[in-house]
């Protein structure tokens, strides 16, 4: 009786397509959006934050998500490629490592 309600394994695959373009167009897009928030705090006049993390995260999920292998094995791209990621967990590693430091 349950069985007609239970997914098929189309039905999976394709949502495992539709999350991954979701997710991928909005790591991109928050990906984007941070480049375009440090090139105008750096040329103009006023300040624009970030979204740490965010865009990374996304991005390695829509592609650990994806059908097409290559993308698969490329799930790290985003993380580098998010201005506000890696600064950021550096910037974290090395205030850390200077507040150890300083209290020892």
């Amino acid at each position: 009786m349950w069985e007609k309600f239970l997914p098929t394994s189309l039905q999976l695959q394709t949502a495992a397509e539709v999350l991954s373009a979701v997710f991928v167009f909005l790591a991109g897009w928050i990906i984007l959006a941070n480049w375009a928030c440090v090139f105008l705090s750096y040329f103009g006049k006023k300040h624009y934050s970030t979204i740490p993390l965010i865009g990374g995260i996304f991005g390695c999920i829509g592609c650990l998500l994806s059908p097409f292998e290559t993308l698969n094995e490329f799930w790290w791209v985003p993380l580098v490629a998010d201005i506000a990621t890696i600064p950021l967990l550096i910037c974290t590693l090395v205030f850390l490592l200077t507040y150890w430091l300083r209290n020892r």
